[in-house]
């Protein structure tokens, strides 16, 4: 879980300065911490073994408590 939330990091922090780069448009902090929540919740969704997720608990991001 924690290479996942690595992996989603990254990828979505390159995504926004590439998007600033090379098409100048600004994505905000925030917006960006919400790609990554929802990049998570999709790439553990459909790759883990977990008991399945579900979205409303997700949100709260309480990770102690996804069983």
């Amino acid at each position: 879980m924690v290479l996942t939330v690595v992996m989603a990091r990254v990828w979505r922090i390159w995504h926004a300065r590439n998007s600033n780069t090379f098409e100048g448009t600004f994505i905000p902090v925030m917006k960006t911490i919400d790609f990554i929540k929802e990049d998570m919740f999709i790439w553990l969704k459909n790759r883990s073994k977990l008991s399945p997720l579900i979205w409303e608990k997700w949100l709260l991001f309480d990770v102690a408590n996804l069983s």
